[in-house]
This record gives structure tokens, C-alpha cells and sequence, in this order.
């Protein structure tokens, strides 16, 4: 999983990918905000946005606007929940895409002060997207770029399959990214079990938002990894070969609450898909 990306990337994300979601928000109904530390947005940055749109499409029906050559924003069951951006990458025959993870908080200006007490890098300084967000980029103790945002409507969230439903970072040194993201977020560290082993949590307001996991070797790069759910976990490993994607892990039982597999799109952007058992449990 990919966690790396140029100032360059970023501001294309600030200056472009924001507007164009922001003319959608604008038509949709004013509702509840998202709680602080939601996790509620991703934006897929890949060299080959043209091969992933119809990938993305057939899996998981998503409707896909195109706003420029470049930029798209992804409306699923009527909500706007990413993005997808091209761009231009820097190291030659090294794939650099990888989905970039949006987090509520409840000022963006304040949480980039704290940010930058800390030494991390602001790639996008605080700014409102009409009817959209305020919002801002930095990178965190571990250089994985995070987007921090205030919403003013409705975004991402559980809607059944298709959507996102639960985001986690991967860090090389857990105790000093739950550090920097308490001061930054307001994320309160907590425990869980999943299938029999402890499994790190962040927290807000008493309710688990998202999990926070130890990079198993050097060789996976920190980084912010969503989850989307699905009905059919099978047929969505069985078909990602079919539309050119790449299955990277075959399905792990997620304790009781389901099962859990890691595919990459075809622009090598990974992501995990998640089904819940049938009784439904949520995350």
C-alpha cells in the first residue's frame, strides 16, 4: 500500500478535485455533520485514472462523473464519497498510486497549527470548497499524506455495499502515530479484539472510528487503507482478474464480524474489501 506523494499531487487535489464535488454537494440536502474523526472521504491519485473508471464501475457500481480529463468525483446511492485524480508520477517504473484518506475534524485551522508544532509538512493550506468543505493536507509523523476535513454536507459514510466502511493506518511506529494524531484529530487510543488478538483503535467521542495497525516489514510503506463492503465477497475476488485487477490477498475471516480480502485496481491502487457475516455485524 502506497503512502507517499509529491507537494504537486496534492495542491491538483486542492485546486481541482475539490470544485467539482463541490458543485454536486451543493444539490443535496443539508444533513447531520459527520462526528470528529470520521473517516468519511478517500481521493485515489494513479497515473492511469483511464484504466481504473470502468474497473471501479463493474465491481462495485459506481457512478463515475467525469468533471475534466483528469479529475472525477464517485457518487454512490446519491452521496459523494471519493475522488479520482490523475496524475503525474515521479519515479520511473515505480507505481505510485494509492487512495488518499479524508478525516473529520472540528477545526481545520487549528488542527494544521497543531500539525505544524509537530513538524508536519502542509502540502494544502486550509480552504473552503463551496457547499463542500473547509479543508486542508498535510502529512503525519510518518510522511503518509491525510486530508483534514469540516464538511457541510453530507459525505462517504455506511450505505451499504459499495461504500466505504472502515479506513485504518498502517504505521512502522504505532505509539508515536497514535501521539501525533490524538494532538492532531482528537483520536483517543483504544483496544478490541478481533479473531482471538488485540487489535488498536482510534477513538472519538467513546465510538470507535478507526483501527490502527504495525507495518507487518519494512517493505509496506506507512499509509491510510480503506475498506469497502461488499454483498459478495466471492464473486468480487472472482471477477477482479476479469477487469483487470490484482488479488493480493484471498479472503481472511475477520473474526465474527466477516471476512475480509486485499485487492489492487488496475493502476495497482490498494484497497481492502469487506463482507459482513449474516447476521450483519458492522465493523
Amino acid at each position: 500500500i502506497k503512502g507517499n506523494a509529491t507537494v504537486v499531487i496534492l495542491v491538483l487535489i486542492g485546486l481541482l478535485t475539490m470544485p467539482a464535488v463541490s458543485a454536486l454537494a451543493q444539490t443535496s440536502s443539508p444533513v447531520a455533520p459527520s462526528p470528529p474523526g470520521a473517516v468519511v472521504w478517500f481521493v485515489l491519485l494513479t497515473e492511469d485514472a483511464g484504466a481504473v473508471l470502468d474497473f471501479y464501475r463493474e465491481l462495485f457500481g459506481w457512478d463515475i462523473q467525469v468533471h475534466t480529463t483528469s479529475h472525477h468525483v464517485v457518487i454512490h446511492n446519491g452521496r459523494p464519497i471519493a475522488g479520482i485524480s490523475q496524475i503525474q508520477g515521479e519515479k520511473p517504473d515505480v507505481n505510485e498510486a494509492f487512495w488518499l484518506a479524508g478525516i473529520v475534524v472540528e477545526d481545520v485551522d487549528q488542527a494544521v497549527k497543531r500539525a505544524t508544532r509537530r513538524g508536519a509538512p502542509v502540502h494544502v493550506q486550509p480552504e473552503d470548497s463551496a457547499g463542500y468543505a473547509r479543508y486542508a493536507v498535510i502529512s503525519d509523523s510518518e510522511g503518509v499524506p491525510v486530508m483534514l476535513l469540516d464538511p457541510f454536507t453530507s459525505l462517504g459514510g455506511d450505505h451499504g455495499a459499495g461504500s466505504w466502511v472502515w479506513a485504518e493506518l498502517w504505521a512502522r511506529d504505532p505509539d508515536t502515530a497514535a501521539s501525533f494524531y490524538d494532538d492532531v484529530v482528537g483520536y483517543k487510543e483504544g483496544q478490541t479484539d478481533v479473531g482471538g488478538a488485540p487489535y488498536r483503535v482510534f477513538k472519538t467521542r467513546d465510538e470507535i472510528r478507526a483501527g490502527l495497525v504495525k507495518t507487518p516489514n519494512e517493505k509496506i510503506e506507512p499509509a491510510w487503507a480503506p475498506y469497502l463492503l461488499v454483498s459478495d465477497l466471492d464473486e468480487v475476488i472472482a471477477r477482479t482478474p476479469t477487469l483487470g485487477g490484482t488479488v493480493l490477498a484471498k479472503p481472511d475471516r475477520f473474526s465474527s464480524r466477516g471476512s475480509v480480502a486485499l485487492l489492487a485496481d488496475p493502476s495497482g491502487a490498494a484497497f481492502f474489501v469487506f463482507q459482513r457475516n449474516t447476521e450483519g455485524a458492522s465493523k
